[in-house]
């Protein structure tokens, strides 16, 4: 069966494209869908970046928490040794004697130009990126040394707080 010609003749067989006017409409419409969207493209990456960062202090806070209640762990205390005085210097440095046992040995935490560092003696073994910080002592209700508080601001006006046991702490003498 044929069909006649005039049955097959598309009603836009007699242009020949889009004009002039139609391409600057379809342009002026693209730009103002870009200029519409690129505020919440910027909106979502720094909402992003501020998330990971976020995420990364988070993570560096945890590894160095985790190092000083390693470091903590390693304090041995002999138990005749009734009165630990601890060494306190400048910018709230912090030795603790008895690292591993040894009596020349030393924890050290110290807080130095926005950097808190926990070591033994002048190694480092742990850091912390942090605007101030206060190392103390935590004592029980005899007074003798049980742990190492710190309290730490971070950079972005959160808090920490670190408790740190010692790994053996003297009781008074043998009994």
């Amino acid at each position: 069966m044929r069909r006649s010609p005039s049955t097959w003749r598309c009603p836009r067989e007699t242009e020949r494209g889009s004009t002039l006017v139609e391409v600057a409409v379809t342009l002026a419409v693209l730009a103002l869908l870009f200029s519409a969207a690129m505020p919440l493209v910027s909106l979502c990456y720094r909402t992003l970046s501020g998330a990971l960062e976020l995420a990364a202090d988070a993570s560096r806070a945890a590894r160095f928490e985790a190092s000083l209640r390693a470091a903590a762990e390693r304090v041995r205390i002999p138990h005749w040794w009734n009165d630990l005085e601890l060494e306190a210097g400048v910018d709230d440095a912090l030795s603790l004697p008895y690292l591993d046992g040894r009596a020349g040995k030393a924890l050290t935490l110290r807080h130095e130009s926005g950097t808190l560092l926990c070591g033994a003696g002048p190694e480092v073994a742990a850091s912390l990126a942090c605007g101030d910080a206060r190392v103390s002592a935590v004592r029980d209700a005899d007074g003798r040394i049980v742990g190492i508080r710190i309290a730490a601001s971070l950079r972005d006006a959160r808090s920490i707080v670190v408790l740190a046991a010692l790994g053996a702490v003297a009781t008074g003498g043998a009994q």
